[in-house]
Parts: structure tokens; C-alpha cells; sequence
């Protein structure tokens, strides 16, 4: 797991007390990492780095508790 992965999950675990607006602009810049992302992982397109971040930070959430 590199720094872009643990900002990305950062992100998404801080984003659940969000407001609409806020909540997209998080969306947007997820989008844009997971672009950078994908330069490394070509056989993976966004929406599977999307994914597998979310599943990451699902997990870290349940560490929390």
C-alpha cells in the first residue's frame, strides 16, 4: 500500500459526516487519484481502483471500532 492508497482511504473513511457538496468534491478528487493510479495498473480501470479503496477502507473502519 502506497501514500496514494492511505489518502484515498483517509479520504473515505473522513467523508461519512460530509454534505452533499463536500461529499463530491471528495468524489472528484478520488477520481483523480485513482487516475494517477491507474498508470500503474493498467489492467485496472478506474472504477476497479475506486472499488478496491473503498473495500480498503471499509476494512480500516472496522479497525477503528
Amino acid at each position: 500500500m502506497d501514500d496514494l492508497d492511505r489518502r484515498a482511504i483517509s479520504l473515505l473513511i473522513n467523508s461519512t459526516t460530509l454534505n452533499y457538496d463536500e461529499m463530491k468534491d471528495v468524489l472528484r478528487e478520488l477520481k483523480k487519484m485513482a487516475k494517477m493510479k491507474k498508470k500503474e495498473f493498467k489492467d485496472y480501470s478506474v472504477k476497479d481502483i475506486l472499488d478496491y479503496w473503498g473495500t480498503l477502507a471499509y476494512k480500516e473502519s472496522f479497525k477503528l471500532i
